[in-house]
C-alpha cells in the first residue's frame, strides 16, 4: 500500500497535497483535485463525478460509464454543455439549471416539461420529446400530446391538464424566442 508521501499530483507532479475528504486530495501547487485509486497506489484526476452513483468519469464524457445518467446540462444562452454540478456556464457566465418548467407525478406516470423537451415516464419506460417535435397539445377530457406520428393521451385531473398544456406551450415559445435573431 502506498504511503501518502509517495503520492503525487497527476496534473503537475507536486507532492504537496492536502486531504479534502475520504480518498480525496487537492494539490497545493496547481489546485487540481484527485481521488485515490482503488488500489491506493496513485491519484487520479477527478473528472465528472456522477451525481447518482459517484463514479469518477473521464472529463470528456457526457454520460456516466457506470450507470448511464447524464453528467451535463445545456446552457440556454450559449447552448454549450455544462457539468451538472455547476450553477453557472463557464463559457458565457449565464445561470444554468436543469430547465424544469413543470412536473406532474401520479402513481406510475410522470410528465416533466423542461426548457427543451417533455419527458414522459410510465413505469420503467421513458420517452423524451423535443419541444420542436411537439405539433399540438390538446386539452379535452384527456391531455393529448401529438409529436409526429405519435400521440400520447393521459387521463389526468382537468386542472393538471391545463397546467401541463400551458407549461409546454410556454416552453415552446421560449425556444422560438431564443432561436429568433
Amino acid at each position: 500500500m502506498a504511503a501518502l508521501q509517495s503520492l503525487s499530483c497527476p496534473k503537475c507532479g507536486s507532492s504537496d497535497l492536502a486531504e479534502i475528504g475520504p480518498n480525496r486530495r487537492k494539490c497545493e501547487h496547481c489546485g487540481a483535485e484527485s481521488l485515490l485509486s482503488d488500489d491506493r497506489s496513485r491519484l487520479e484526476l477527478i473528472g465528472w463525478e456522477c451525481p447518482k452513483c459517484g463514479f469518477n468519469n473521464e472529463i470528456s464524457v457526457n454520460f456516466c460509464g457506470k450507470c448511464g445518467v447524464s453528467l451535463s446540462k445545456k446552457c440556454q444562452r450559449c447552448l454549450s454543455e455544462v457539468r451538472r454540478d455547476l450553477n453557472f456556464c463557464p463559457k458565457c457566465g449565464a445561470r444554468v439549471d436543469d430547465g424544469l418548467v413543470y412536473r406532474y407525478k401520479h402513481s406510475t406516470i410522470s410528465i416533466e416539461v423542461l426548457s427543451d423537451r417533455v419527458t414522459i415516464t410510465i413505469g420503467e419506460t421513458v420517452k423524451d420529446l423535443p419541444l420542436q417535435d411537439i405539433e399540438s397539445v390538446v386539452v379535452g377530457n384527456r391531455l393529448e400530446i401529438k409529436a409526429g406520428k405519435d400521440r400520447y393521451r393521459f387521463k389526468i385531473a382537468e386542472e393538471e391538464r391545463s397546467k401541463l398544456r400551458d407549461a409546454i406551450l410556454s416552453a415552446k415559445e421560449d425556444i422560438l424566442r431564443r432561436e429568433s435573431p
